[in-house]
């Protein structure tokens, strides 16, 4: 339940440095009526203006919401004689615990308390009473979720005024806004921006773990490259090193298989094959030279049988003239010489050619040896030495450790992260949902709207139906699934227009309790009602009296506190309690009469 339970008031519009308090939780209908003695009191007749009755209704929204009903500026708020330290202390429960708002200006003021402790509290010199930003704007806030309702919503249910526009004449979008609220639609939009903000932090986490999970992926990408190129080279080296083995394992086998005292056999003949070849050649070679020496001696000798036939014929041998006997037999003794000479040569060079070819035809006949495995006997001594060193080299080629291997399993075991994307689907997941929910809080195709105003709409045209009755209107008026309103008498269609002042009047009361009816089915009930000349303006008596019959049973029936502003002095024999609002040396203050 919210009730409201004490009003002061500090310079505020009339009201001077005195304060003045007010109990809103009387438990009956008061009858709010006002007295300028500035004009002379009762007697002076029509003297009920300007008095400030709706001064304290202006009160109670300005502490609440920090806008009065009536229009008026705030700096207007302040009393014009002290120009300073305005004052409202508004107190009130809500949900069993107790509130305090403390608002005013010059100092800008804004206190608010919770079962006595000061939850927040907003000081300042300056004359603005903009309290829109900061600490302020979240105590607003505060304020209006504890009280369940927004200003428009405190005109339409609380205080109801002549100041307010009539529902059926305000425009259609705010018409829906009202009914919107009224049936807690506006909830379904208000959950739909607390589910944006929950979207948003989804999507910030979304965005979060795909950034995490792709650093994550870059990293194990540049990890992995690292561990593909230590494949690639322990691949390399393990390739290297069969090979290496295949190797020496030939090589061992090779060597196994030979037979090395064959092999020094082999050796042995080879030297021995080897020392004759070179023996033959040897002779071979002197033999040519010989042979050579033959020839080129055997052209020397042909020529000089030539000259000595030259020689015989009396001609010289060398440039063919006729010689005499003297020249001629001294020139065939010399040549005759020569002729001797060369044929010593060439016998002594024949007997040196046979003596060779003998020596040659003494020279033993050999095979050609097989071919050795080892280039040298050297070589073949060593192959004990040798075969046991490549055994040995093959046993630590075979036994060499892999140096890659360790390091390939550390970063695959420890550098390389394993990535989770559970909580990234599972949050895809969510989102989903949310997009779902958010569809069905904003469509106004939505089925939850449509339950909704179903379920409510029935309930707000039965009680407005309930209170056109006792009003005494004859008039039907029901709102449409569309939250338009439709206006019948008798079977004919009518617009608000075709209603005369005091039908429209009733139709207002008819309307606002109707509203707050479903809202206090709706939410939670409220102590207050405040009727602010509403019943002055254009309804006759017997309207009158059967809108204050409904209010006292109202008050008596459903405990509520009910103030009506009036200046119809003839209601006072109606009520049990009055609350006169005089007006004295241009101060006003409050006298509450039982």
């Amino acid at each position: 339940m919210l009730k409201f339970t004490n009003l002061t008031i500090r310079n505020f519009l009339s009201v001077g440095n005195n304060t003045q308090a007010l109990k809103l939780d009387q438990g009956e209908l008061v009858l709010v009526l006002g007295e300028n003695l500035d004009l002379g009191g009762d007697e002076a007749g029509d003297n009920r203006n300007g008095v400030g009755k709706s001064m304290w209704v202006n009160a109670i929204s300005y502490a609440l919401f920090s806008w009065t009903v009536s229009p008026i500026k705030k700096s207007n708020l302040i009393n014009n004689s002290n120009g300073k330290s305005m004052l409202v202390t508004l107190e009130f429960e809500s949900n069993g615990k107790k509130y305090k708002i403390v608002r005013g200006l010059k100092p800008r003021i804004l206190e608010f308390y919770e079962e006595g402790e000061l939850k927040s509290s907003e000081n300042s010199e300056e004359d603005s009473d903009d309290f829109s930003q900061g600490d302020s704007r979240e105590t607003q806030k505060e304020i209006e979720k504890i009280i369940g309702m927004t200003y428009e919503m405190f005109c339409q249910l609380i205080a109801v005024s002549t100041y307010t526009p009539p529902f059926l004449f305000q425009k259609s979008a705010d018409q829906r806004l009202i009914i919107e609220q009224l049936l807690g639609i506006t909830l379904l939009s208000k959950k739909a921006e607390k589910l944006k903000d929950e979207m948003k932090l989804s999507h910030e986490f979304m965005l979060k773990e795909e950034a995490r999970i792709h650093a994550s992926e870059s990293a194990n990408k540049r990890i992995q490259d690292q561990i593909n190129i230590l494949l690639k080279t322990q691949k390399n080296w393990q390739e290297h090193k069969d090979i290496a083995i295949i190797k020496l394992q030939r090589e061992i086998e090779k060597l196994s298989n030979i037979d090395i005292d064959k092999e020094l056999s082999l050796h042995s003949e080879w030297e021995k094959y080897q020392k004759i070849e070179g023996k033959q050649d040897e002779l071979l070679s002197q033999k040519r030279q010989l042979e050579f020496l033959q020839e080129k001696e055997q052209v020397k000798l042909d020529q000089v049988e030539k000259d000595l036939v030259s020689l015989g014929n009396q001609y010289c041998q060398t440039c063919g003239q006729k010689l005499n006997t003297e020249i001629q037999e001294k020139l065939i003794q010399e040549t005759t010489g020569k002729k001797k000479k060369s044929e010593i040569e060439i016998k002594t060079i024949l007997d040196g050619i046979s003596l060779i070819q003998k020596e040659i035809n003494e020279l033993p006949t050999k095979e050609k040896p097989e071919k050795t495995s080892y280039l040298s006997v050297a070589n073949a001594h060593d192959h004990h030495n040798r075969l046991m060193l490549l055994t040995q080299e093959l046993k630590q080629k075979e036994a060499e450790s892999d140096p890659y291997q360790a390091q390939i399993d550390s970063m695959k075991n420890t550098a390389l992260e394993v990535i989770d994307k559970s909580a990234l689907n599972e949050m895809s997941r969510f989102i989903d949902h949310q997009e779902f929910l958010l569809k069905l809080l904003t469509s106004k195709d939505s089925f939850i709207r449509k339950r909704i105003i179903e379920q409510n709409l029935d309930y707000l045209n039965g009680k407005l139906g309930h209170y056109l009755a006792i009003l005494g209107l004859p008039h039907e008026v029901v709102f449409q699934n569309d939250l338009s309103v439709s206006i019948s008498e008798f079977g004919r269609e009518l617009s608000p227009g075709n209603l005369s002042r005091g039908e429209m009047s009733r139709l207002n009361l008819a309307l606002g309790f109707a509203f707050r009816d479903v809202w206090e089915n709706l939410y939670q009930t409220v102590n207050v009602l405040i009727l602010d000349e509403v019943i002055d303006s254009g309804i006759d008596n017997a309207g009158t009296d059967c809108a204050v019959k409904l209010l006292k049973n109202m008050s008596r029936e459903q405990g509520k506190d009910i103030w009506l502003i009036s200046h119809k002095d003839y209601l006072s024999s109606k009520c049990s309690k009055i609350c006169r609002v005089i007006k004295s040396g241009g101060y006003t203050h409050f006298e509450l009469d039982d």
